[in-house]
């Protein structure tokens, strides 16, 4: 008994040590990457493994299972959010196959009985939920870099007007100097603009991407669009990245002043607590020997 409660809380020491250490590297990029000018995005291959075969395999199950117009459209926004080039049968098929993976291992504890049913059930709940809490945690990280890359995107495309660009050539320089999901979706929306017109592709890009400090530049863009990229574009353009710096710099003041509150209870229930645990699992132990307690 004294060896299991001093492994728990071996383990919850590391994990309390794992978030703290996570909360304050998080601060520390944001600080860092508030004067970051550009940023490189390099797109990995993900490995063939054998979840990524059977999903492939029930990948038939998934398109019987989505034939709502509504549903399989939510599932593709979502997917267009995260930057995932998957359609929603495929992410279906996924679920899918996590949940059989999760029930093969839960199915494990079924030896203990009923509770080995329900664990066997949670198990299978939580792969089939796997997938898409991945796609939604993709999603906040490239929303969260599009707000990254705003305020590098709007000092380049004012450059670029500044020295007599158009808006056209100014939007496609300024998206391959800053590049990651902006400078795609930007380029992207170039060439839809080409075959469904610019105003159109923009606000589709908007909506699509459905960041606040987006809507500023978009509206700066369409009025540039529609009476001329001038120099009142180019002083718009200065004013809205000072309103970005702004905004910025009062995100990394909450984000400091929030640590000390998220470091707090990874040190008192993962390290303190456990540490406890371990001091007095001993002494207790020899008490119950004794027959003290």
């Amino acid at each position: 008994m004294t060896g299991l409660l001093t492994g728990l809380s071996v383990f919850l020491i590391v994990t309390g040590i794992y978030m703290i250490v996570s909360h304050r590297r998080y601060v520390l990029d944001a600080v860092i990457l508030a004067d970051t000018s550009s940023r490189a995005f390099v797109p990995v291959e993900e490995a063939k493994t054998l979840f990524d075969n059977l999903a492939r395999k029930l990948e038939v199950v998934a398109q019987a299972l989505v034939r709502n117009d509504k549903q399989k459209e939510k599932l593709n926004r979502l997917l267009d959010q995260a930057g995932e080039r998957i359609t929603a049968e495929q992410l279906v098929s996924r679920q899918l196959a996590g949940g059989l993976i999760g029930l093969l291992f839960g199915g494990t504890a079924l030896i203990a009985g009923s509770v080995g049913v329900i664990i066997a059930v949670l198990f299978s709940f939580y792969g089939f939920m796997y997938p898409k809490m991945i796609i939604h945690r993709k999603w906040r990280t490239r929303r969260r870099q599009i707000g990254e890359d705003l305020l590098p995107f709007t000092d380049v495309l004012a450059l670029m007007l500044e020295t007599g660009s158009s808006l056209y050539g100014g939007m496609e320089k300024a998206a391959k100097a800053v590049g990651g999901p902006l400078g795609e979706d930007m380029e992207a929306m170039l060439k839809q603009g080409q075959r469904e017109g610019f105003t159109e592709a923009l606000h589709k890009m908007g909506t699509r991407i459905n960041h606040p400090m987006l809507d500023g530049l978009i509206t700066i863009i369409s009025q540039a669009n529609r009476y001329g990229a001038g120099m009142d574009v180019v002083h718009a353009l200065r004013q809205f990245s000072f309103a970005l710096r702004t905004h910025r710099r009062h995100e990394i003041d909450r984000e400091i002043q929030k640590m000390g509150i998220k470091i707090l209870f990874p040190i008192f229930f993962f390290i303190l607590v456990p540490m406890m645990a371990i001091l007095f699992a001993p002494v207790l132990a020899s008490f119950g020997q004794s027959g003290l307690l």
